[in-house]
């Protein structure tokens, strides 16, 4: 099932005995040897050549958030010839992935605090090849999750107390990362749309 989605998502699923990393953007070596202590990993993720990532498989109803130290073991334990041609950040892979075919968890190593979080399907290839351009980039500000930390001053003149308070409370919630969601309750009247088109578009320009 998890070779199958990530055919789907655009890369190319290998085994380590027939690698060839230019046969596409992205590509996938199953059961990677890691370094001495650090066993196999069930996938090996390249993007461009270098390595980017891990994917830690269980069997489809596994609670994947007990298995996520697993996955970062991996993650740190490149064998030497690897790490030569591999990106890492803070001297692990910033991509990691657990997986049991129903469900797929991702952590970002890019953003201020990185967490694993639920997501609907593997990312394709060049998804994270942005996601790297971006952080070199902008090292300071390399994710989404950095940037929203550093939005300019709310232009205010325009606004109700009310839409002010909303919009703060939104931006305020996204660089907290404690929350995946925000609700915005208003009364009838109160400018809700206008609201949510202002705090869109500060989002979508920075």
């Amino acid at each position: 099932m998890i070779d199958r989605q990530l055919r789907d998502a655009g890369w190319v699923v290998q085994d380590r005995s027939e690698i060839n990393l230019f046969v596409g953007t992205g590509v996938v070596v199953r059961e990677a040897i890691m370094a001495k202590g650090h066993g196999r990993v069930d996938y090996l993720l390249y993007v461009d050549q270098r390595v980017v990532g891990v994917i830690e498989a269980k069997p489809e109803g596994t609670p994947l958030s007990g298995v996520e130290w697993q996955s970062a073991m991996y993650a740190e334990g490149l064998p030497p010839a690897v790490r030569l041609k591999a990106l890492t950040r803070d001297g692990r892979l910033p991509f990691v992935f657990e997986a049991s075919g129903s469900e797929t968890h991702f952590t970002n190593g890019y953003d201020p605090q990185p967490r694993a979080r639920r997501i609907f399907a593997f990312p394709q290839p060049g998804a994270l090849a942005r996601i790297v351009r971006g952080a070199e980039a902008d090292p300071k500000r390399p994710t989404w999750r950095a940037k929203v930390r550093h939005l300019p001053p709310l232009d205010v003149a325009p606004l109700r107390p009310a839409q002010i308070t909303a919009i703060e409370g939104v931006e305020r919630s996204l660089a907290e990362q404690r929350f995946d969601r925000s609700l915005v309750q208003m009364a009838t009247g109160a400018g809700k749309t206008y609201t949510a088109v202002t705090e869109c578009y500060r989002l979508l320009k920075r």
